[in-house]
C-alpha cells in the first residue's frame, strides 16, 4: 500500500506547495488510489518500500486531480464522476512503466531433447 503525507507530496513536487491543504490532501488520496489500481489491474503488487519513481508519480498525478471538474452526478446512491485533464498521465506513466511492464522473465534453457 502507498502511504504518501501531503508534506512528503510537497517536497517531491514544489509546485504543490500552492494548492490548499485540504485540497492537496484529497487529490493525494484519489491519485495514490488511482496508481494502485493500475498495479491491481495487472495483478502486481506494489514493491515494498516503496520506490521514489511510484511516489513521483503520484505526485504528478495530483497536479491533474488537484482541482477536479464534476462531470456527472448520479443522485440513487450519489455517484459523482469527475472529470480530469490528463496532462500529467503521460508522466506518471513513464515513472511507473518499469513497474507496471517488466521485463518478461528468461525461458530456462531446453536439452535440445524433445519428448512427444
Amino acid at each position: 500500500m502507498i502511504q504518501m503525507t501531503t508534506t512528503e507530496a510537497v517536497e517531491k513536487l514544489p509546485t504543490l506547495s500552492n494548492l490548499p491543504e485540504t485540497e492537496l490532501a484529497a487529490a493525494l488520496t484519489r491519485s495514490i488510489i488511482e496508481v494502485e489500481q493500475r498495479f491491481l489491474v495487472k495483478q502486481i503488487p506494489v514493491p515494498l518500500p516503496v520506490p521514489e519513481a511510484i511516489k513521483l508519480a503520484v505526485c504528478y498525478l495530483v497536479m491533474d486531480e488537484a482541482v477536479p471538474k464534476v462531470k456527472s452526478v448520479e443522485r440513487s446512491d450519489y455517484k459523482e464522476t469527475l472529470e480530469s485533464t490528463n496532462q500529467y498521465l503521460n508522466k506518471a506513466l513513464l515513472f511507473l512503466e518499469p513497474y507496471l511492464n517488466p521485463p518478461p522473465e528468461p525461458e530456462p534453457e531446453s536439452s535440445g531433447v524433445v519428448f512427444l
